[in-house]
């Protein structure tokens, strides 16, 4: 049975799902308090929150000793155990010496949604430019190729608000929190589908948070809260071995021109707060999937992967290059599968350019490459007969 660990904590560790074995019950959240959290903010007349040793400037929110990275960065291992005792697990996304990719179980084998570590190390094509990975100014992690998140329909100029979190991961305002909002701990035991608000969405991924910052409190931001956020089915130990993984649900809706969707729930869809081009209807648009006469023009994404009679049909579930599923159950089984984002792509980072999954330029057609993620769906190009 596949385990779904929920734990909502601000900013430090909104990535931090804790402690679970599959199939096993156990609490969201093991460990001592003081792990992650200091009332005062001072120990012995010095302040406590810091990054990775060095202190940080101002305190935390909400009681934290550290910022997102903080808490989320290793030297080799990509599952850290902190604490006294080591009482509490989390997961690593930046590491700073080079994972093992593609993961195969190890303990420095990086996690479903990749590492920050290429990015971090200056290569701006493998990776989101999130805040705080190369110092805690815009300019050190602004984008050195790009000048807004491709496909992007938001307003551009520098006094949007709308770019804030829309335009770039590369602002304070955004950074972590510009995909993972955070809210309180939740602890519904394991084989569950996280599916909502109380739930903290799946991997705390809800577009609550570019509202927060402009508008707290107020009744758009309440509404999106209950809305705007992706269902899954989580990994215990978030695939670093792949031979489990995580569950993501899918959708087949796109957006209209301009700004994303928020419905269905769907990991292709949330992606649409910012890639919203790349979500667009097949045919018409110009910045659609196809042109007018039905050519394509841009990989499908949130479409149904074809089934009987299809070279599709041979498709097999692989970490390599992962479905989104309609429908889902708490095992983690699911139902019309769907091509989308994270089938090609991992969004923390990859040592690919545009942080795929692998390597694109060894997908040689009529040429057996088991590394090579196109052939998991386009099986009848890699040589093999099915």
């Amino acid at each position: 049975m596949k385990t779904v660990v929920r734990l909502m904590l601000p900013l430090a560790v909104m990535l931090i799902q804790l402690g679970f074995t599959a199939g096993l019950a156990s609490a969201a959240v093991t460990g001592d308090c003081v792990n992650c959290h200091t009332m005062h903010n001072s120990q012995n007349g010095q302040a406590v929150a810091d990054h990775n040793g060095t202190t940080l400037t101002s305190a935390q929110v909400n009681l934290l000793n550290s910022d997102c990275l903080g808490c989320h960065t290793d030297a080799t291992q990509t599952i850290a155990m902190i604490g006294t005792g080591n009482q509490s697990r989390v997961p690593i996304v930046l590491t700073t010496s080079e994972p093992t990719y593609p993961p195969n179980g190890s303990s420095n084998s990086v996690l479903a949604a990749g590492n920050f570590y290429w990015v971090a190390q200056g290569d701006d094509t493998k990776g989101h430019n999130v805040f705080g990975l190369r110092g805690n100014t815009f300019a050190a992690n602004v984008d050195s190729n790009l000048s807004a998140a491709p496909g992007n329909a938001q307003p551009t100029g520098s006094g949007s608000v709308c770019r804030n979190c829309h335009g770039t991961l590369a602002t304070e305002i955004s950074g972590c929190k510009g995909c993972h909002f955070a809210a309180h701990h939740v602890d519904d035991g394991p084989g569950n589908v996280v599916t909502g608000q109380g739930d903290g969405w799946y991997r705390f991924l809800s577009g609550a948070q570019m509202l927060a910052a402009v508008n707290p409190g107020g009744s758009s931001r309440d509404a999106l809260l209950a809305q705007a956020g992706v269902v899954g089915v989580e990994d215990a130990n978030w695939e670093q071995d792949p031979t489990s993984h995580n569950t993501y649900k899918g959708a087949t809706g796109f957006t209209s021109a301009g700004f994303g969707s928020v419905n269905g729930n769907s990991i292709g869809l949330y992606c649409t707060g910012c890639h919203s081009r790349f979500h667009h209807s097949m045919g018409g648009a110009d910045d659609g999937l196809q042109n007018a006469s039905g050519a394509w023009i841009r990989h499908p994404s949130d479409v149904v992967l074809p089934g009987a009679g299809t070279e599709y049909a041979n498709y097999n579930y692989t970490a390599l290059a992962p479905v989104a599923y309609e429908t889902i159950d708490s095992t983690g089984a699911g139902t019309t599968a769907l091509v989308t984002c994270i089938s090609c792509h991992r969004p923390h980072g990859s040592p690919y350019p545009d942080m795929l999954r692998w390597d694109y330029s060894g997908c040689v057609a009529n040429a057996v490459n088991t590394e090579c993620g196109c052939f998991a769906c386009h099986t009848s190009k890699d040589g093999v007969v099915p």
